[in-house]
């Protein structure tokens, strides 16, 4: 069990004989709640952990090491900053928890973003997309306990419950369809429909998009979602062509690789760009190239085959997300 720390006497006085001492404290207390947020939403980031080849205490320290760095004059400018600006003022040692809380929770929620934004194209421009739509219809951005909520007002004042994304997965799949109406059609939804505050997880919102728009079973019933479906085909086959160019001018056209190999490679793109739109490559690239090469053992998939398809994987991904650019 955690044990309950004064931390208060830190940020109203740093400079104190026991400063340090109060920080390391701090310090301990905000890689336990990075670790406890990471592990609460660990089933959405374990192909990230994977791929990165990190372990959870490793995001953990990565997430919040920004707040502890120190200027030229050993000051803490993030996290004193961050405390002196926070409102409503922090008065107690409870208010000072709470805000730490807040602020690591948040700081996490921002480093996953980020390593998810450079992981994931796809993800990249849905959340790009929402965050356009936020300051289009001037909503707000709200956080609390390590979640990212969008909001009709700039308040904290809520006075009911915040939806769990079980709840949030059950919302229809005919409010994702209209991009236009999409912000307005789910806090219209939340307001009538639901007992929680309308609040609108961000997160949340963008699993969900990806997984509507990527669904092969959906039902395409307006011309809206038959032009996102036919657009988002048309990213992937972009994608998809210049790793096969690559592929084709770097190792055939070299000899370096030969026609089956070739075959082979391609067939493993083609399921690569296929998970890539349904939650993310798997970090061991073996298995989408064993099934294509008879008797293929990981020892001669790494020494003949993974700096190439992790090469070809590296090209896609990076022409989508520069195709997506271009449509902005």
């Amino acid at each position: 069990m955690e044990r309950n720390i004064e931390i208060l006497p830190f940020f109203t006085n740093p400079d104190s004989q026991q400063s340090q001492l109060l920080l390391n404290s701090i310090i301990e207390k905000s890689y336990h709640i990075a670790i406890k947020y990471l592990h609460y939403h660990q089933n959405r980031i374990i192909n990230l952990l994977l791929r990165e080849d990190i372990t959870i205490q490793e995001l953990a320290i990565d997430s919040i090491a920004d707040l502890f760095v120190k200027d030229d004059d050993k000051n803490l400018n993030t996290l004193i900053h961050s405390f002196h600006s926070w409102q409503p003022e922090i008065k107690s040692n409870e208010d000072a928890l709470f805000f730490l809380n807040k602020i690591v929770a948040g700081r996490v929620e921002q480093h996953i973003f980020k390593l998810l934004k450079e992981e994931d194209p796809f993800f990249s421009k849905l959340l790009d997309s929402i965050n356009y739509l936020i300051k289009q219809n001037g909503y707000h951005k709200f956080h609390f306990l390590g979640k990212t909520f969008i909001t009709e007002i700039n308040s904290e004042n809520f006075e009911k419950e915040f939806i769990s994304t079980d709840e949030f997965e059950k919302f229809p799949s005919s409010l994702f369809h209209q991009k236009k109406f999409l912000l307005k059609s789910l806090f219209n939804y939340l307001r009538l429909e639901t007992n929680f505050n309308p609040a609108i997880p961000l997160n949340d919102l963008v699993y969900r998009l990806k997984n509507i728009n990527f669904s092969d079973y959906q039902v395409i019933d307006s011309d809206s979602s038959l032009s996102n479906k036919l657009e988002i085909d048309e990213f992937i086959n972009i994608g998809f062509k210049a790793a096969s160019d690559k592929l084709n001018s770097t190792y055939l056209n070299k000899d370096k690789i030969n026609p089956e190999e070739k075959t082979a490679l391609e067939s493993a793109l083609k399921e690569m760009v296929l998970d890539l739109c349904n939650g993310g490559i798997s970090p061991r690239l073996y298995g989408y190239l064993s099934p294509h090469i008879q008797n293929l053992s990981e020892e001669d998939y790494k020494q003949k085959y993974h700096n190439i398809l992790e090469y070809l994987l590296k090209v896609m991904k990076s022409k989508i997300a520069e195709t997506l650019k271009e449509k902005n």
